[in-house]
């Protein structure tokens, strides 16, 4: 998409509904904000010079996810520091974006390795434990139907995504000569390993019925100087996950440090049961 259009496009929307928005219309500014993980969102920055806020666009077959955001975004605010709705989106801004949400902008930056942010670690652990036994949110968006097991939930996450991406490397072939046929070979091997594992493994055979966030990368937690954090991008939410993605894709960073679960201000573990983070802090 053409990045001068499409700012152009969402600061004449944003003029158009300056009042709700809570910005002075006519010095709206609209800059476009790169996501780094991937491009089935539109992410914009809008600023009248005193006031900022977010806006994100998604394509037809995300609107689901967004909507179910926006049921629940008080929720998530007041007890998982997410940022305040400002606005749903229902018109069409952006060719092939059908909906989207404004919120305020949180000016903050993301978790890097560094030594001064673990203190906001031992913090976000504190409130992804809270988070997955959410029962008030389970409530919120009760599924009538059985949740899956934690390998089916294992397998639609993660499988999928891998399957996905094999087949994307395998359309563009032609272009990736320099990847050998073995390395496509020992890639679709794995992908079974792993199926097969979570098939077989005892603790993968329990009914998945933890509050999950689903992409807690560090680019997804946002902190200030103060060791304040904010959880963003909720659009993946769901009740009938499984814990130990939340906690494996967060603390992964950490792998490479040594550092471990236990060493976190308050990290003493996950759920016993499930226990992919042990009380001694090990991850498996």
């Amino acid at each position: 998409m053409d990045l001068q259009f499409a700012e152009r496009r969402v600061r004449e929307w944003a003029r158009e509904h300056s009042h709700r928005l809570g910005l002075k219309g006519s010095n709206i500014e609209a800059k476009y904000m790169w996501n780094p993980g991937g491009f089935v969102n539109q992410s914009y920055r809008l600023s009248d010079g005193e006031t900022w806020r977010h806006v994100k666009f998604v394509r037809e077959d995300r609107t689901s996810h967004l909507q179910q955001w926006a049921k629940i975004s008080e929720h998530l605010t007041e007890h998982y520091n997410a940022p305040r709705l400002v606005q749903e989106v229902t018109e069409l801004v952006l060719p092939g974006f059908s909906y989207g949400l404004a919120f305020e902008y949180i000016a903050g930056k993301p978790l890097s390795s560094a030594s001064d942010s673990l203190p906001v670690v031992g913090k976000v652990l504190r409130a992804l434990k809270e988070l997955h036994q959410d029962e008030q949110l389970q409530t919120m968006l009760a599924d009538r139907q059985a949740a899956p097991t934690y390998a089916e939930a294992f397998a639609e996450e993660y499988i999928t995504r891998f399957e996905e991406d094999l087949e994307g490397i395998l359309a563009d072939r032609h272009l990736l000569d320099f990847v050998e046929d073995r390395t496509l070979d020992w890639f679709r091997a794995e992908i079974e390993t792993l199926k097969e594992m979570a098939r077989q493994m005892p603790c993968f055979q329990r009914q998945a019925a933890d509050v999950v966030h689903n992409d807690l990368n560090w680019q997804n937690i946002l902190s200030n100087d103060q060791h304040r954090f904010w959880m963003i991008d909720w659009d993946d939410l769901t009740v009938t996950g499984d814990a130990a993605m939340d906690y494996s894709v967060f603390l992964w960073p950490l792998y490479p440090t040594g550092k471990r679960a236990a060493d976190l201000e308050g990290a003493h573990h996950s759920r016993s049961g499930g226990g992919y983070v042990r009380a001694d802090g090990a991850i498996f």
